[in-house]
């Protein structure tokens, strides 16, 4: 009846590892993470409450319209137990970019000081000094260079994809919010009590004509 998945049972957990070994992030691919996929069930959810609130029909002696309590209320429970799944999803993507870059670090550091060290080992020839001199400053460039370049494009792929995330929750957020109002004016208020109910139910209440 409804496009998206059910949500996860009571008591499990969603797995947002990156497939790489304990304590390594992972790779640059794998960033994307599952949270698009949660958001998308958020939305299905809401979709489909927003289509049954539309729908509903009118009752034949009054404005106000019927909807099934049990069903608007699974819709929005299916739709409340998405979303801290999706925000979890999105704060272990910005854990994994950040444990991305700090790794990308360190392996330029890596590159920088075993390049270094070889410029270091070869000053020390003699007969080869400006040549090891030479040779040393152009990888180090090099290296860091490519350090730098590899840095700007995961900062970039990294902001990207966290920009459509966060639209894509706004976008199931402001449809939660359309889809409260739309239930809350779908229930009528509470009749107000007549003049009778008033004077028989008031123990303050003087009658003249009983008086």
């Amino acid at each position: 009846m409804s496009s998206y998945d059910d949500p996860l049972a009571p008591g499990d957990e969603p797995d947002f590892s990156l497939g790489g070994s304990a304590g390594e992030p992972g790779t640059f691919e794998s960033l994307a993470g599952s949270g698009p996929e949660v958001v998308e069930d958020v939305e299905a959810a809401l979709a489909d409450l927003e289509r049954y609130v539309s729908g509903a029909r009118a009752s034949s002696l009054s404005s106000q319209v019927r909807l099934d309590r049990d069903h608007v209320l699974e819709l929005i429970r299916i739709a409340r137990a998405r979303l801290p799944v999706a925000l979890r999803s999105a704060r272990w993507l910005i854990k994994e970019r950040n444990d991305y870059l700090a790794k990308a670090r360190r392996d330029a550091e890596d590159i920088i000081d075993d390049v270094k060290a070889e410029a270091a080992r070869m000053v020390q020839r003699t007969e080869v000094v400006k040549q090891a001199e030479v040779r040393a400053r152009r990888i180090t460039e090099a290296a860091e260079e490519q350090a730098r370049r590899q840095r700007l494009e995961l900062e970039d792929y990294c902001d990207e994809h966290l920009a459509r995330f966060e639209e894509a929750i706004e976008r199931a957020l402001d449809n939660v919010r359309q889809g409260r109002r739309r239930l809350q004016g779908s229930i009528p208020p509470a009749p107000a009590p007549g003049p009778d109910e008033s004077e028989e139910t008031d123990p303050l209440f003087f009658n003249q004509d009983e008086g």
